[in-house]
């Protein structure tokens, strides 16, 4: 079973809002496990090992990096006496460096869910015509990662064919070079193919281009000010809400785009959208009635963090779509 590519935006918008405002590694952890179960299941599997090395990389970077600058803390490891970065290391330091490394890790596996569950077109074909070039660039972007790895797995194996392996520093210049001249020959049909589309022929109204660049500014300056003044956070909350709205009106008042495939809202999808936005919902009440429920800080003392029951349900429940994933071999 498909799911609608609508659903997966929601889903990746509300994981990734969860893993914002969420500063408990308890509830991170279950985000993270979510994408991580999103992702094995649309590739088959072949993404965990990958997925576990990048989480535990984006987990020890941000720790040692804390352990190493932050000196608060009563749990003293050691102490060096050196002149710039000596002085006690403490283990409350690195314990606050793993939770931040958790949210990033977090985060990052939710955005790579998102590119293995929703097609660059996809995103390119809800972006409102003023910013037509920017999803277009957005949408070389994304994929560009991929190309790039899936170049270098190819070209790898054909240098074993022929008895070749890369194992130093000068060995490099054997992937380095064809996978170059790979992303030069893909960005020649990409030009190709786009002004075969005629794509820039047709000029844009200036009035729509304003609008949608402004409505994309004010939300992200709602969101700037819902977060960063908090004692009026509702006024953020609005004007994020008014420009998305503008947004949202131009998006329907531009008729409708020809596909070789239809898109169809199941229920299945509504359900999905009702289980993460209420999954949604839940963290965010918790972060205006009681936000101690989700954060956590080993300062001043350290204590093991606590967790409760209906927002690990909730937390789990993001990886609720992973179940209606259809992997497709080919």
């Amino acid at each position: 079973m498909r799911l609608h590519p609508v659903t997966w935006i929601v889903w990746t918008m509300a994981a990734t809002v969860v893993a914002l405002i969420v500063r408990h590694p308890g509830y991170l952890l279950i985000v993270a496990l979510a994408a991580i179960a999103v992702r094995a299941r649309a590739s088959g599997g072949r993404t965990v090992a990958g997925d576990v090395r990048l989480g535990l990389s984006l987990l020890l970077i941000p720790a040692l990096f804390n352990l190493a600058f932050s000196r608060v803390g009563q749990t003293v490891l050691l102490e060096l006496p050196l002149p710039l970065i000596g002085g006690p290391y403490t283990l409350e330091a690195l314990l606050y460096g793993v939770s931040a490394g958790v949210q990033i890790a977090a985060m990052m596996l939710v955005v790579l869910a998102m590119s293995l569950v929703v097609r660059p077109t996809d995103l390119l074909r809800r972006m409102p015509s003023g910013l037509g070039q920017v999803g277009m660039s957005a949408s070389m972007a994304i994929s560009f990662v991929p190309q790039v790895r899936a170049s270098f797995a190819s070209i790898r194996e054909a240098q074993w064919i022929r008895g070749r392996e890369v194992r130093g520093v000068r060995d490099l210049a054997l992937v380095v070079h064809p996978i170059l001249v790979l992303s030069l020959e893909r960005a020649h049909a990409s030009a190709e193919g786009l002004a075969a589309r005629g794509w820039g022929a047709q000029r844009r109204s200036s009035g729509r281009r304003r609008l949608a660049s402004l409505s994309l500014l004010g939300v992200a300056a709602g969101l700037a000010w819902w977060s960063v003044a908090p004692t009026v956070p509702l006024a953020g909350l609005v004007l994020t809400l008014i420009c998305m709205g503008a947004l949202l009106l131009q998006w329907r008042t531009e008729g409708t785009h020809a596909r070789y495939r239809p898109e169809t809202w199941r229920r299945i999808d509504s359900l999905v959208v009702g289980i993460v936005l209420g999954s949604l919902s839940v963290f965010l009440l918790m972060m205006t009635a009681a936000p101690e429920l989700i954060s956590y800080t080993p300062y001043p003392a350290i204590s093991l963090p606590q967790m409760s029951l209906p927002l690990v349900v909730a937390a789990a429940c993001l990886a609720f779509p992973a179940v209606f994933i259809r992997h497709d071999p080919h």
